[in-house]
C-alpha cells in the first residue's frame, strides 16, 4: 500500500521540513557548547591531543568546541540521509522523514556522541553507511546511483567492517519494489553481496551474534530499557529472558499482520538483523549511554515508527491525531535531552566544588601525596572523576605541588557504607571494609591512569578487593614508602570525600 503524496509544493515541504530538522537539533544540543569540560572529557580531549593531533600544524583541531560542533553538524548530516532514507522506504508525505530524522537525533544514545569532545567514530562510520544505503535504494530508479553505491559500498566497508549489516539491509529493503528494479541493479546486488560476505567472513571477530535481543531492544524503547525495576525484574529469573524474547517477536508479527502492509515487514526484519548481530558481545544496561553500538538499528526502528505513523494517518479520524501524538513524542525526547544536559552541568558543578574543596584541605596540610579513594565514581547518567578534574583544574592552583595516587574507582554505588581498619601505615596495606545490603550493588575496579598524568605507575598503589558475605574488604597496598601523604575517601551518604587521619579515625567532610 502506498501513501499518497502531497498534493501541495513538495519542494518547498521538502526544504521547509530540512530547515526545521536544524531547528529541533539546534533546540536539543546547543546547551553543550556552553559546558565546561568534565574531569572524564578532559582525559578524552588530553587523550586525543596526545595521541595523535599535537602532530598537526594546528593545535586549534584539539580544540573542544570545535570537535563538539563537528560532531553536531555529522549529526545533522546523518539526519538528512535519515530523511531521506525513509522517504525513499515509504513514499509518504515529507513529515515522515523528518521524523524519523528528530527522533533518531533525540534519543538519549545520540548524546554522548554529540557531547563528548573527541570526534565521533560511530556518527562517522554511520553517514558512510547510510550514504552507501541510500545510493543503492535510489538504484531502483538511477544508474548513476549504482555506480555511486558501486564506489561508496566498498568505501564505507573500509572504514568500518560493520556497515556490511547495513548494505545487507539495503538489499533486502530493495526486495519489495522488485518491479521497478532491472538487470544492472541485480548485477550491482550480487556484487555487493559477494563483497559483503567476504568482509564478514574475513572479519568475523569483529561481529557477535546475539539471541538475547531484549536488551538491545529496550534501549530503543525507553523507559522499558532505562527504569532500573524493568531491568532487576528482567535479571530476576532466567524465564524473563525466553518471554521477553518471544514477545518481541510477536509483537512483530503482530504489527505486519494488523497493518495489512508488506513494506513494514522488512523493516521489522531489518531490525532483528541489527538487534541480532552487534559488534558489541552484550549492552551495559546500568550505563545507558555507553552503548554506541545501538545507533545502527536505531536508524532503521525510527524509519519503521515513521512508516507505522504514515499507514496510521491515511485511517479515518486519525489524520491529525497521530500528527499530534508524534509531536509529543519528540517534545518528551528532547525534554529528556535537557533533563541529560542538566544532570551533566550538575555533576561538573559538583564535581570542581570537590576538587576546590580537596585542594584548600590539601594546602593547609600541606600534603605532597594524596591518596584518593575512589578516584572516579560512575552513576548512570554521569560519573565524578576527581583525579582527572584536579588535573584540569591545577593551573588554578600554581603554589601547589603534589602527586595524586588514585585507587579504584566505584561504579553503582547505590550504597557505599565503610568502616576503617588502620594499622602500621608502613608496614601493613591500609584496609578499608566496606558494608552493603546488596553487595552486587557494588562494583570497585582498579583504575590505572593515562601515562601523561603519571609516568610512574609502578609506584601506585596495589588495590585488592576481597569479597565475603554481606561485606566487601578493600585492602590497598603501597608499592613504596610514600611520605607526607593524606588519605582521602568516598561518603557517598554525604556525597563528598572525607579525610583519614593517622590515628585511623575520620575527619569532618571537607
Amino acid at each position: 500500500m502506498k501513501i499518497e503524496m502531497p498534493s501541495i509544493k513538495n519542494k518547498e515541504l521538502k526544504y521547509r521540513f530540512l530547515l526545521l530538522d536544524l531547528l529541533y537539533l539546534c533546540l536539543t544540543y546547543i546547551w553543550i557548547f556552553l559546558l565546561p569540560l568534565s574531569g572524564d572529557e578532559f582525559t578524552i580531549s588530553k587523550n586525543l591531543h596526545e595521541s595523535f593531533l599535537q602532530h598537526l600544524p594546528f593545535h586549534i583541531t584539539s580544540n573542544p568546541t570545535l570537535i563538539r560542533l563537528t560532531n553536531f553538524i555529522t549529526c545533522y548530516c546523518v539526519m538528512v540521509t535519515i530523511y531521506f532514507i525513509t522517504r525513499e522506504l515509504t513514499s509518504g508525505p515529507w513529515w515522515l522523514g523528518s521524523l524519523s530524522a528528530v527522533v533518531f537525533m533525540a534519543h538519549p544514545i545520540l548524546n554522548p556522541q554529540i557531547s563528548h569532545p573527541i570526534f565521533s567514530k560511530s556518527l562517522l562510520d554511520l553517514l558512510f553507511g547510510l550514504t552507501s544505503v541510500y545510493a543503492i535504494l535510489r538504484g531502483k530508479k538511477q544508474k548513476l546511483a549504482l555506480i555511486l553505491a558501486l564506489i561508496l559500498a566498498p568505501l564505507s566497508i573500509y572504514f568500518s567492517p560493520y556497515n556490511t549489516m547495513l548494505i545487507l539491509c539495503a538489499l533486502i529493503l530493495s526486495i519489495p519494489n522488485e518491479k521497478s528494479q532491472n538487470i544492472y541493479f541485480y548485477l550491482v546486488s550480487m556484487v555487493l553481496l559477494l563483497v559483503s560476505g567476504i568482509t564478514i567472513y574475513m572479519s568475523k571477530e569483529k561481529f557477535s551474534f546475539i539471541v538475547d535481543i531484549f536488551p538491545n531492544f529496550s534501549l530503543l524503547v525507553y523507559p522499558i530499557g532505562w527504569l532500573k525495576e524493568s531491568q532487576s525484574l528482567y535479571k530476576s529469573s532466567s524465564i524473563y529472558p525466553l518471554v521477553s524474547n518471544l514477545a518481541i517477536l510477536a509483537t512483530f508479527g503482530l504489527l505486519a499482520y494488523l497493518l495489512r502492509n508488506f513494506s513494514v515487514l522488512p523493516l521489522l526484519i531489518v531490525i532483528t538483523l541489527l538487534l541480532s548481530i552487534t559488534p558489541q558481545p552484550y549492552s551495559d544496561l546500568s550505563y545507558p549511554l555507553k552503548n554506541t553500538h545501538l545507533v545502527y538499528p536505531l536508524v532503521f526502528f525510527t524509519i519503521t515508527l515513521a512508516h507505522i505513523c504514515g499507514i496510521i494517518q491515511t485511517l479515518p479520524k486519525w489524520n491529525s491525531p497521530i500528527v499530534k501524538l508524534t509531536t509529543l513524542l519528540c517534545i518528551i525526547m528532547i525534554l529528556f535531552q535537557f533533563y541529560l544536559h542538566f544532570e551533566k552541568g550538575y555533576t561538573i558543578y559538583k564535581e570542581r566544588k570537590i576538587v576546590a574543596k580537596l585542594m584548600e584541605k590539601v594546602e593547609s596540610l600541606k600534603c605532597k601525596n594524596i591518596l584518593l579513594l575512589p578516584a572516579k565514581i560512575e552513576y548512570r547518567w554521569s560519573s565524578i572523576n576527581i583525579y582527572s578534574s584536579a588535573y584540569l583544574l591545577k593551573e588554578k592552583y600554581p603554589n601547589l605541588e603534589y602527586t595524586l595516587h588514585p585507587v579504584g574507582k566505584i561504579e553503582n554505588p547505590d550504597y557505599f557504607f565503610f568502616s576503617i581498619f588502620w594499622k602500621n601505615i608502613i608496614k601493613d596495606p591500609l584496609t578499608f571494609r566496606i558494608t552493603s545490603p546488596n553487595t552486587q550493588k557494588i562494583k570497585i575496579e582498579n583504575y590505572q591512569p593515562p601515562l601523561y598524568f603519571y609516568k610512574n605507575l609502578n609506584t601506585l598503589p596495589k588495590l585488592l578487593v576481597i569479597s565475603d558475605e554481606g561485606k566487601i574488604e578493600i585492602c590497598i597496598q603501597l608499592k613504596e614508602n610514600i611520605t607526607n601523604k593524606c588519605v582521602f575517601i568516598w561518603d557517598q551518604k554525604k556525597t563528598g570525600l572525607m579525610e583519614i587521619k593517622d590515628n585511623g579515625t575520620q575527619s569532618s567532610q571537607i
